[in-house]
């Protein structure tokens, strides 16, 4: 309930980060009042609570789980409970990371927390090595890599300029 001012404002951080603190917890009543937020959430940016319930689904307490993902289509919602979405959800992100000379790097992932471990343990990309710490600053849902890889050429073909718009009509 206390994040709930920054969600609806775009920031998940702290609720995600929260959540992830609550995840074992015994307290039904912790796990509806998590559920409620990460589904709030995901009423804003369905990437990010995806992305978040592919990493931790599988240990979530039940009744947390359900709330969170009270609003998906029946099959996605089986996927998150048997476990099968952990293995592969459907969706492919293009993500935008603030290196740490101030230079953007574009890529694609189906995991951005993962991927975003990787470039700051220096073992992604042989750019963001040379530039740590890098930051998420931008990241775009989509249904298949092919469309995900198609974006990023189009992200990387623009100005510096146009990508600093495009993070800015997100925040």
């Amino acid at each position: 309930m206390a994040t709930h001012w920054f969600i609806r404002h775009g920031d998940f951080a702290d609720t995600l980060r929260i959540a992830e603190k609550l995840l074992k917890d015994k307290e039904d009543l912790i796990h509806k009042a998590v559920g409620w937020m990460l589904r709030e959430v995901g009423k804003r940016d369905v990437a990010v609570l995806e992305e978040f319930l592919i990493e931790h689904c599988r240990v979530m307490p039940r009744t947390m789980l359900r709330y969170a993902i009270e609003r998906f289509s029946e099959e996605k919602r089986l996927g998150y409970l048997t476990g099968k979405a952990a293995v592969r959800v459907n969706a492919w992100f293009l993500y935008l990371l603030r290196c740490a000379d101030g230079s953007l790097y574009t890529g694609i992932t189906n995991n951005v927390p993962r991927r975003c471990k990787q470039h700051n343990a220096g073992t992604a990309s042989r750019y963001t090595r040379s530039r740590l710490p890098v930051e998420l600053i931008y990241q775009e849902s989509h249904a298949s890599r092919s469309i995900a890889l198609k974006r990023e050429l189009a992200i990387k073909a623009m100005s510096r300029q146009e990508k600093e718009s495009l993070i800015q009509l997100e925040r």
